[in-house]
């Protein structure tokens, strides 16, 4: 990026931006601000803050969030040596093994539509048996109760207002 001359500007906290004349955006930060051409809003799931904060030419996105809950193999055993995905489901990939950097094996995440901020990321044990359903498809060998509860994150979805899921330009 900054090659073609392009600006990267880490750990930095923008407060809002504004729209200048000839339509130019201005973004506002702690210490400066600067005139650009383009922005790229990478807040994650912030985005829809930093948009409202900010004198904007686009509608805010409306935006909706996926909690990905994950469960890990109780023993240490290695069932795969591969990721495994099965087959989507609406808003996710569906519940898929992965292998993390010790090997462990991970399973998740699924789609918990949840409202926030403020976000829990507390993974229910009670949901094992969704996941138990799920993991069985591909793997028909799995003990009951070998999964445990993990950990889980928060995937936010942009929506326009027909409640499609979308991407923004």
């Amino acid at each position: 990026m900054e090659s073609n001359g392009g600006t990267l500007s880490l750990k930095t906290e923008v407060i809002n931006g504004r729209i200048e004349e000839k339509n130019r955006p201005v973004i506002v930060t702690k210490d400066l601000s600067f005139g650009c051409d383009y922005v790229v809003n990478c807040s994650g799931l912030f985005a829809e803050n930093l948009v409202r904060n900010s004198e904007s030419l686009i509608q805010p996105p409306i935006l909706t969030y996926a909690k990905g809950n994950y469960f890990s193999l109780q023993k240490s055993i290695k069932p795969f040596q591969r990721l495994i995905y099965p087959i989507p489901e609406e808003g996710g990939l569906g519940i898929h093994a992965t292998l993390d950097l010790s090997g462990r094996v991970k399973f998740g995440p699924d789609v918990e539509w949840t409202k926030g901020p403020p976000f829990s990321y507390t993974v229910d044990a009670a949901r094992s048996e969704k996941f138990y359903l799920a993991i069985k498809k591909y793997w028909p060998e799995i003990e009951n109760h070998t999964i445990v509860p993990d950990y889980a994150g928060i995937r936010p979805k942009c929506m326009n207002s027909k409640g499609d899921f979308e991407f923004i330009n």
